[in-house]
């Protein structure tokens, strides 16, 4: 494939288009013209209808359509309609563009009918026809986002457990039944026409009165207010307004999500992913149990040891490996089984004393699936074995301490006794697996196991310690490019340190992963530092916004998010999430409930969260499914994947499974530094491109879009 450009402000309008014809000179001829006369043209020739199907699973602007060997345009007119794919395609014939012939061909859904000889129409149908195609796929994305948000709002306002209403210039349209009842009434219409003012009554009167104006000016980086009602049904109670951008009736409103200080107050659980098991779910399969028998055993499935090949397999291959799994314990087990992860299922067994308990352990042991059959390969599966004896049913609020205590006694067969899985604190450290409901059972980290030997000396910390003291450390910033041309002023914010002459970069310096006071005080310099330097720029770019790389260990930090509700206020952006924090894959998924309390505390404070590295674990979807995040930055391997064909599908297969666990999720590839790779990038279902060959890392803000 080539591209060639003469204007790297003019990338967006590199056009893609895949040629059929069976002359191999017809199309070097054209493919030459264009190269020349446009911007930028990227392209492909194939001659055969297999390798027609599998190419349109890839991006394209435009078919050009000649000599095929098995099929004709009539036929691809069909393949592209049967994969709902919204191409301009251009026939390549000498019939006269003007006849009766032509009208008909033309009738059937082709775009312009042009003779290969004439290179200069050629190239100007080519041109029209590319931003045909990009206007009709922006629009049926825009129509779908559209639908989507109405869907949504409608849904909120009729099934939320809180109060909703739908405004329009400060009057109510729309509510549901809970916001009636809170302001005392039992038909939502009697507040249809009313003001806002009428029914919230605000004590603070000239403070509501600015906070609304500011909304109604479409300024929602505060979106949310905290009020004291004097409303006769709600008279001194505390309520949390939320507001945010909606439709109504095809015309922009202001929604309204109202909660109570009661509500506030209550942590709600269990509420994750699909197909994992909650604590209520839990708590009422103990309960069940103990209605039916007086003493019971919790017993828990750990798969262990995955095997490599299952792990690096195609995405397919694993999960019906876990399903397998899944479907051979439920055989094994008497009572309803639980999944509380990929990797951990949970059952209960009616037993009246320890030993009774060993002994039918003992004989699960035996029972156990030792290889799994999965579409005709065979792989290994090693599943352990833990359980405690119950006396009576534990209180809700205990049910995750006593799952981890469950965990921890794990049933030696070959011994026929219990042992403390975590015997010392080196395998604590290395092995140590924590139950998430809804998250994965990670896999054992080789950072820690590995991590001795590469800790840096007392005086390289020393060293990055003094540079945070002299504010010396150097911020780097690289703009990400925006496909749809939205956001345009996203820059990743990197940083380093010099020590014996070299700049070691602080997102992978070791020293910081051994040292977790320093690694928090490292993040919370280079939080504040950008914060600042993005305050600055945004009278030169007033959307520009900045991903900042963010430590494990700073997610415990009780600091943090005080001083990211100042950073916010510090930048004083008055555009949605200027700050975006970014965590590592593995971070997030060794703590996804962690991760999930961190966004909920965080989310009145209009900030973002990133993933990076993503895709590297089999268990990543986990955080589609419970997390919300502003993009998946994918992991260097998806690069790499981009050099052939062959790659550039395998790559496209992955997304679409990812988007079958968020449909919203916005991706990002890096390490795009030449000009195949970026070109290539176009033509996979990504919204963000980064890499040198649109910009290298900067010691400043640089716009290289506008």
């Amino acid at each position: 494939m080539k591209l060639a450009t003469t204007d790297k402000k003019l990338k967006s309008h590199v056009i893609r288009f895949l040629m059929v014809d069976n002359q191999q000179i017809t199309f070097n001829k054209i493919n030459e013209t264009l190269e020349q006369r446009l911007n930028g043209v990227q392209s492909k020739l194939l001659d055969d209808q297999k390798s027609f199907e599998k190419m349109l699973n890839l991006q394209w602007d435009v078919i050009i359509f000649h000599v095929a060997y098995d099929f004709n345009f009539e036929q691809a007119l069909t393949i592209i309609h049967e994969k709902n794919k919204k191409l301009a395609v251009i026939l390549l014939s000498d019939i006269n563009a003007k006849s009766a012939e032509a009208f008909n061909i033309l009738k059937l859904g082709i775009y312009d009918i042009i003779d290969h000889n004439n290179l200069d129409h050629l190239t100007l149908s080519l041109y029209r026809a590319s931003i045909y195609s990009r206007l009709v796929r922006r629009e049926l994305q825009l129509n779908l986002e559209i639908d989507k948000l109405q869907q949504q709002t409608q849904s909120l306002v009729e099934t939320t457990e809180h109060a909703v209403a739908i405004f329009q210039e400060g009057i109510h349209l729309s509510m549901n039944l809970q916001y009636a009842k809170l302001f005392g009434a039992n038909d939502p219409e009697e507040f249809s026409g009313l003001p806002i003012l009428d029914i919230l009554q605000p004590q603070d009167i000239n403070e509501f009165k600015q906070f609304f104006k500011k909304l109604s000016k479409g300024d929602l980086s505060q979106p949310v207010l905290k009020i004291i009602t004097r409303n006769p049904h709600l008279k001194d109670h505390t309520l949390r307004l939320q507001f945010s951008n909606a439709e109504f009736d095809n015309e922009p409103a202001l929604q309204l999500i109202i909660a109570t200080e009661n509500e506030l107050s209550i942590t709600r659980t269990g509420q994750q992913g699909p197909g994992f098991a909650s604590v209520q779910d839990i708590y009422d399969l103990l309960n069940f149990a103990f209605i039916q028998n007086s003493k019971l055993a919790v017993i828990i499935y750990r798969v262990d040891q995955l095997p490599e090949h299952v792990i690096t397999q195609n995405w397919n291959s694993s999960r019906v490996y876990f399903a397998e799994i899944e479907k051979e314990l439920i055989l094994l087990t008497e009572n309803e089984l639980l999944r509380l992860s990929e990797t951990v299922f949970l059952t209960t067994l009616a037993i009246n004393d320890q030993a009774t308990l060993v002994q039918n352990l003992k004989q699960f042991s035996l029972q156990l699936p030792t290889q799994l059959d999965i579409l005709q390969q065979t792989y290994p599966v090693n599943i352990h074995l833990s359980a405690q004896l119950l006396e009576h049913l534990p209180q809700e609020g205990d049910i995750t301490a006593l799952l981890e205590q469950t965990f921890k006694h794990g049933f030696d067969a070959k011994l026929a006794t219990f042992k403390d899985q975590l015997a010392s604190p080196i395998e604590a450290q290395q092995e140590q697996t924590k139950i998430s409901f809804g998250a994965p059972i990670t896999e054992p980290s080789i950072h820690a196991a590995t991590l001795s030997s590469h800790i840096p000396s007392d005086a390289t910390q020393k060293a990055l310690a003094k540079h945070i003291d002299n504010n010396t450390i150097q911020l780097y910033f690289q703009q990400l490019y925006d496909k749809e041309d939205i956001d345009t002023d996203i820059y990743e914010v990197t940083s380093s340190f010099q020590y014996e002459n070299k700049a070691i970069a602080l997102e992978s310096f070791a020293g910081l992963f051994a040292n977790p006071e320093l690694a928090i005080k490292t993040d919370r310099w280079v939080l504040v530092e950008a914060s600042k330097r993005l305050h600055q720029f945004l009278t030169t770019c007033p959307k520009s916004r900045i991903v900042v790389n963010l430590h494990a260990i700073s997610l415990s930090d009780p600091n943090l998010i005080p001083l990211l509700a100042k950073l916010v206020n510090l930048i004083n952006s008055k555009y949605t999430r200027p700050l975006i924090l970014q965590f590592e894959e593995r971070d997030i998924l060794a703590n996804i409930n962690g991760a999930a309390k961190f966004i909920q505390a965080i989310q009145d404070y209009n900030i973002g969260i990133a993933v990076a590295n993503f895709g590297q674990s089999i268990y990543c979807v986990n955080i589609l499914q419970q997390l919300k995040i502003s993009f998946a930055k994918l992991a260097p391997e998806f690069t790499a994947q981009l050099h052939n064909d062959d790659g550039l599908i395998e790559l496209q297969e992955k997304l679409d499974v990812f988007k079958q666990y968020d449909q919203d999720i916005k991706f990002l590839i890096s390490e795009l530094n030449d000009m195949t790779l970026f070109a290539n990038a176009w033509n996979i279902d990504v919204r963000y491109l980064q890499g040198d060959y649109f910009q290298a890392k900067q010691n400043h803000f640089l716009d290289s879009a506008g």
